[in-house]
């Protein structure tokens, strides 16, 4: 009996213990996500400065010429 209330135990803790886990791993892939769609959003944001300022200096150069 003492082991098949090993096994139980076992199987429930294993259970727990996988959960567990799961959710660290789902939280750990979740923070790195985010820490580069912040970095993307930021290179975009750049990109898109330089574009405007590029834009604007073809501007200018239109109304030299």
């Amino acid at each position: 009996s003492w082991n098949y209330r090993g096994s139980e135990w076992a199987e429930t803790y294993g259970i727990f213990f996988d959960e567990a886990f799961c959710i660290s791993e789902l939280s750990l892939v979740f923070c790195i996500d985010c820490v580069t769609l912040s970095k993307l959003r930021k290179f975009a944001s750049k990109n898109s400065d330089l574009d405007d300022k590029r834009k604007k200096n073809e501007g200018r150069l239109l109304i030299q010429v």
